[in-house]
């Protein structure tokens, strides 16, 4: 089940402006990822689901590893992943390589929300760009679309690929059915309805 997307800007507070203004709708403050050189805010959508506004942090020493999603030296915002729940994170790891995709390796984060809650999951880490989709469970975390500000709905999700037959087939195989067209490289294209109107993400 999708879990969120992830929407990465170069500055994350001219980046939550923007989102604000297109959208009407502010997104909440998230935490730092401690480590890995992030940091981010939420916009809740439907069915606990979000929108995850991401950027380098400044604040932090560059990370000794790429930074998650490949938004090393990001110039432009662009939609830059999709995370799928799960609760048997190395059962799905095993079934995405078994369909020639590699998602990477699982791996512990936490952050802490402004309020002070702690919050800890685990993560697949690929960071191929080929839009292999990642994998996150909560464990016992409440998660954090509770209480997010809302009003956000995302309409509909597609993607492009170049090899989009083959990728689509890799994606139902694991549940996944979203459009996949053909594209001359990999790209989320992401419709929105909210307070301002209509919002395309890509």
């Amino acid at each position: 089940m999708l879990d969120h997307l992830v929407y990465a800007v170069p500055d994350l507070d001219d980046g939550v402006a923007e989102l604000a203004r297109l959208t009407g709708l502010r997104a909440s403050p998230g935490g730092r990822h401690q480590g890995f050189g992030t940091h981010n805010a939420l916009l809740g959508l439907d069915n606990r689901t979000f929108l995850e506004v991401i950027a380098p942090d400044p604040a932090q020493p560059a990370p000794r590893r790429p930074r998650l999603f490949g938004i090393d030296g990001i110039e432009q915002p662009r939609l830059v992943g999709w995370v799928f729940r799960t609760t048997d994170l190395p059962g799905l790891i095993a079934r995405t390589r078994g369909v020639g995709l590699e998602p990477g390796d699982a791996m512990e984060m936490v952050r802490n929300r402004p309020d002070g809650t702690r919050l800890a999951w685990r993560l697949t880490s690929a960071l191929s760009g080929d839009l292999t989709p990642t994998f996150i469970d909560w464990g016992t975390t409440e998660h954090p679309s509770t209480g997010l500000p809302g009003g956000l709905r995302l309409q509909s999700l597609t993607v492009r690929h170049p090899q989009p037959v083959r990728f689509g087939a890799a994606l139902r195989s694991l549940g996944i059915a979203y459009p996949v067209e053909q594209g001359r490289q990999p790209q989320l294209i992401a419709h929105f309805h909210g307070p301002g109107g209509g919002l395309i993400l890509d």
